[in-house]
């Protein structure tokens, strides 16, 4: 049983004890173990496994042709390779005929790539011939809009003949921190902070080391493993590299406007939301919109895959102290006293999936949860609260803030319970306040007055 899936590992189980044509779509972010839930599911289970390449449609059916006739003539010395999807289907359909097996094409967006047409093929097949057989279809792949565009949308050749469909995420902070048993939660919340809860990027982490020596490991050595991680997920997709790399390390250094991204890459703004739209569908950055708001203006774009954000906040500035492996004597310098600042995003994240998956008592309902303001949390002087829950039904609202680096005041409460009073038909209003350092006695006082509720880390993981 592998740690955190659980539940989709004993769904596939059970599907696979019905006797009957399963198709099944695992899908999400890159790097989330998909492949490696699916490994797990195979164990012991008679397995054929398609891993897609992204090359040409010849390369690839080379590629499947061979995995298949090892499979179902392992005794051939030399594989016929065949060059044609419905050749290699036809076969498969042959061979699966009386008998319980899984067939897994990995990697399926490349396949997609390399063959426009697959799914009018594939649709054929299962329709007219795999529908009469016992055979465990599985598609893997990413990212999740092109999947569930293309493959499960209304649109797609294959809608309505999925038995199930299995959404991959990355971890919660809380989830994270049950591989990192004996850390401490300062310790947990940082192994999410720059993983993003992704278990392969956290798998070069062990909780037998310190927290910082894992990270110096990780990222800061010529042979780290994901030294040159979001390089290689990049060039997967993309030609230009270059322009990719400038939106990211601005983005991470704060400059989070189209306006003021568009002077620092100097690409005109129209031109520029291309290359957003590119990295918001592969889940490396989204668009943050206030809460309730249709004002399609008032946005701004922030880095939401935390390995991403964490490489491009401090990996370029210090790549010549890498490569010649002096970053050691300068990791607390220019990394370590800088992870309370840097923090500050993730743990607002940390709380609001706190209160949207893990608090066990809630004043209301949460229909829907985000961050609102008036202009761009990016302006000194705006109204911004961090985190706002709503109930529109019963006219009752949540407003929290959330800080990682300082000490909470008075004043914290008063800015938040300021900004709350624009949302006029809310009928009922609550304030929570979560801290990792804690808070004045000032607002311990009044907090307990006016029934405002006060978290500290610890009581997050609780």
């Amino acid at each position: 049983m592998i740690l955190g899936r659980e539940l989709e590992l004993t769904l596939l189980q059970e599907l696979w004890r019905e006797n009957r044509f399963i198709f099944t779509v695992i899908y999400g972010s890159k790097h989330v173990g998909k492949t490696t839930l699916i490994h797990e599911f195979c164990r012991g289970k008679k397995t054929i496994f398609f891993s897609s390449l992204n090359s040409t449609k010849n390369v690839n059916l080379a590629s499947f042709s061979n995995a298949l006739f090892s499979s179902i003539s392992p005794s051939l010395s030399v594989h016929p390779t065949l060059t044609e999807l419905s050749s290699i289907l036809n076969n498969l359909n042959t061979y699966a005929q009386n008998k319980k097996i899984v067939v897994v094409f990995d990697n399926f967006q490349y396949l997609l790539s390399s063959i426009p047409d697959c799914l009018e093929t594939f649709q054929h097949f299962m329709e007219q011939f795999f529908l009469n057989t016992n055979l465990f279809l599985v598609f893997i792949g990413s990212p999740s809009s092109l999947m569930e565009q293309k493959v499960l949308g209304e649109k797609s050749p294959l809608y309505g003949l999925c038995t199930e469909s299995l959404k991959l995420s990355p971890f919660s902070y809380k989830e994270t921190g049950f591989f990192f048993s004996s850390y401490s939660h300062a310790q947990k919340a940082l192994v999410y902070g720059v993983t993003g809860g992704i278990p392969y990027y956290f798998s070069f982490f062990s909780q037998e080391k310190e927290i910082h020596k894992n990270i110096l490991s990780a990222f800061f050595q010529y042979n780290s493993p994901l030294l040159e991680m979001p390089a290689y997920c990049l060039n997967q997709e993309f030609s230009d590299l270059k322009l990719y790399n400038g939106i990211l390390t601005n983005m991470a250094a704060g400059k989070k406007m189209l306006q003021e991204l568009s002077e620092a890459v100097h690409l005109e703004p129209e031109l520029l939301l291309k290359y957003l739209k590119n990295l918001s569908t592969l889940e490396i950055i989204q668009k943050r919109v206030p809460l309730l708001s249709n004002d399609n203006k008032n946005n701004f774009y922030e880095i939401n895959n935390y390995m991403f954000y964490f490489w491009y906040r401090f990996v370029p500035f210090h790549m010549s102290y890498i490569t010649s492996g002096r970053m050691p004597f300068f990791y607390q310098r220019f990394v370590e006293d800088r992870l309370d600042s840097y923090m500050e995003q993730v743990f607002t994240k940390i709380c609001t999936d706190y209160l949207s998956l893990y608090c066990p008592f809630l004043p209301m309902e949460i229909a829907q949860i985000g961050s609102w303001w008036d202009q761009s949390p990016l302006f000194g002087d705006s109204l911004y609260i961090p985190i706002v829950a709503v109930d529109p039904e019963e006219n009752q609202a949540l407003f929290a803030s959330a800080s990682y680096s300082s000490l909470m005041d008075v004043e914290d409460y008063i800015k938040i319970k300021k900004a709350s009073l624009h949302f006029t038909s809310m009928k009922a209003r609550y304030y929570y306040l979560f801290s990792c350092k804690g808070f004045t006695k000032q607002l311990q006082h009044l907090a307990a007055k006016e029934n405002v509720f006060l978290f500290l880390l610890p009581d997050l993981y609780a």
